[in-house]
């Protein structure tokens, strides 16, 4: 086991405010097995605490999230247990899981967000990022498909902007994310993020957590995204890895 593994999520709870920090810097805190497992524990647990208001989500050492962990999806079978299409599907149910939260979700973007990682921005409710970060969806580039991450790049950028990053995968800048509503702010360097986030912490400390909860689901019912959407969209994803070796 590698070292970041041992830790693959640091949690910090500081008053109402929790933050979970992927962990595994080595991997460009790229989510494997591992760290899905932890994301999943983690999420389940500040869901049910009334207590938690805001969870802020980042990545360790000044980058965001690479994505899936390659080098582990190669090591998998398509199908079966603990296959490419588990894998697949369960990428796509913690997506649902964070934008289901009924806390205030923000992500604090740097370096990039990638991928999955790109889905995990798109499924929070504020994003900050600093000028230098970059976002993409390259899957279509290796032959892939952005199966899990498309509905919540489809919500937060609109069809045409999504087409074009899903389509192209295309990376773009932070202005750029900012200009087509994938991020609320940019911010100009690392000590700019830290302080944007005490300050924004400090101006929502006043929001009241049920209230929170109960907007989110409306909002919901406004922008639905069917409930079996992990499961049809990993096997979309598979039927393409069996096309590519037929």
């Amino acid at each position: 086991m590698s070292a970041d593994d041992q830790q693959p999520l640091i949690v910090k709870r500081q008053d109402r405010v929790t933050t979970l920090t992927l962990n595994r810097p080595s991997a460009r805190n790229a989510l494997n097995a591992r760290l899905l497992a932890a994301l999943e524990t983690e999420l389940s647990a500040i869901a049910v605490d009334r207590d938690v208001a805001i969870l802020v989500l980042r990545g360790a050492d000044g980058f965001f999230c690479a994505g899936g962990d390659v080098k582990e999806r190669r090591s998998l079978p398509l199908t079966g247990d603990a296959s490419l299409e588990q894998r697949s599907a369960r990428e796509g149910v913690l997506l649902a899981q964070l934008s289901q939260m009924p806390q205030l979700t923000l992500a604090a973007v740097e370096g990039g967000a990638i991928g999955a990682g790109l889905g995990m921005v798109c499924a929070c409710d504020l994003v900050l990022c600093t000028a230098g970060a970059f976002f993409s969806a390259p899957e279509i580039l290796t032959g892939n498909m952005p199966a899990q991450i498309a509905p919540y790049i489809l919500a937060q950028a609109g069809r045409r902007e999504a087409r074009r990053l899903l389509l192209t995968g295309t990376r773009i800048t932070a202005n750029e994310a900012r200009a087509i509503g994938l991020v609320t702010e940019v911010l100009s360097d690392e000590a700019d993020m830290d302080l944007t986030i005490a300050r924004k912490l400090e101006q929502l400390a006043g929001i009241h957590p049920r209230a929170i909860a109960h907007t989110k689901a409306l909002l919901r019912r406004l922008m639905p995204i069917e409930a079996d959407y992990p499961r049809i969209a990993a096997e979309a994803y598979v039927a393409l890895e069996h096309a590519k070796v037929s």
